[in-house]
């Protein structure tokens, strides 16, 4: 770990960084992951701090939403002591699975909706973010995640589209937002808003039923971060936003969105 940390601390050095984000996922719970993770994790954190601390750079590290991750995988002490940002990663709520989960569903939904129960009901930004504070997470060096990307899937059927509908496969073809924002303004789809996800979704009649956040959700995204007092929000990610403009609202609208509330906050 001391090697790897001196090369991270050269890297940095080399290309004037002012620090690194270390976004494992996730300890314990990945398919590859160890029983010893989450107490090997807070020494690494130390000894990688340790490096990048005379040089003043910054130790970033990238935690679960889905809080059934986030009560096992992580060292919560060790974050408050060796972190200068904690980004947590409110989205990936729900993901396509022909076994566990054959079910459409939002990716970063703020509030938990009404038929959901028991585990269902902790898989938005609202339980996430809570169940951070209750682990003793301090508001300081928290940032409030929020996704430019969407989570499209494939229906059963075109007559069942409503969230938690069966799904047949997930699209991934359709992630990026400037992808998105043509099927919701071809005239083909309809796009409908979830108060309780506080996010949109597209269905049509071959069956797409599709996540997306858009200017409005990023609205709501920024208003309930500044709710909660946070240090901040990160995003994820920014070549997933509409680069070239194709939507027609310049480049990088969603970024834009959240720059321009930024700074209307201060």
């Amino acid at each position: 770990m001391h090697e790897f940390s001196k090369s991270v601390n050269s890297m940095l050095s080399k290309y004037s960084f002012n620090g690194i984000d270390i976004d494992w996922e996730f300890p314990v719970w990945s398919r590859d992951a160890k029983k010893t993770d989450r107490a090997q994790f807070g020494p690494f954190l130390r000894i990688l701090k340790s490096h990048l601390q005379p040089s003043g750079q910054k130790l970033s590290v990238a935690v679960s939403g889905p809080p059934t991750i986030s009560r096992v995988a992580y060292d919560v002490d060790a974050l408050v002591k060796y972190a200068d940002m904690v980004q947590i990663m409110n989205y990936d709520f729900h993901v396509f699975n022909k076994f566990t989960n054959p079910l459409v569903g939002f990716n970063a939904p703020l509030h938990p909706m009404r038929v959901e129960i028991s585990v269902l009901g902790e898989m938005n930004s609202e339980a996430s973010m809570t169940t951070w504070f209750d682990l003793g997470l301090p508001k300081n060096i928290s940032y409030f995640g929020i996704p430019t990307y969407a989570r499209a899937y494939q229906l059963l059927t075109h007559y069942l589209h409503k969230p938690y509908s069966p799904a047949t496969r997930s699209r991934p073809e359709l992630t990026n937002y400037p992808d998105v924002c043509i099927f919701a303004d071809s005239g083909y789809y309809t796009s409908v808003w979830n108060h309780n996800a506080q996010a949109p979704y597209l269905y049509g009649k071959d069956g797409l039923w599709v996540s997306y956040e858009n200017e409005r959700s990023m609205l709501a995204k920024m208003a309930f971060a500044r709710k909660l007092g946070v240090a901040g929000v990160m995003v994820f990610s920014i070549g997933s936003d509409d680069f070239e403009g194709k939507c027609g609202f310049g480049r990088y609208p969603l970024l834009t969105k959240i720059a321009k509330l930024a700074k209307d906050e201060r």
